[in-house]
């Protein structure tokens, strides 16, 4: 009886140490930036989909371009001036 209480206080402690053993101060953000040429037309913005509601284009306002969030493929309606943005 005293090695079963023995191995459960073992496992207690371990679970513990496990469970607090990753600081939260890690916590990573998945805010991702990335650059998107305004010379092409139509621009691949990722391999995969964007979640519909998520994707800003900083200082553009959305008249300027069509986002295709299924494809991940932004068509530039109108020109810009910057070279990327």
């Amino acid at each position: 009886m005293k090695k079963l209480r023995l191995y459960l206080i073992l496992l207690l402690i371990v679970k513990t140490l496990f469970t607090f053993g990753q600081p939260s101060s890690k916590i990573s953000s998945n805010l991702r930036t990335k650059k998107i040429s305004t010379k092409a037309d139509v621009q691949i913005v990722d391999s995969l989909s964007i979640v519909p509601g998520t994707f800003i284009v900083e200082n553009v306002t959305v008249d300027f371009y069509e986002l295709n969030e299924v494809d991940a493929i932004i068509r530039w309606k109108k020109q810009i001036l910057e070279d990327s943005v």
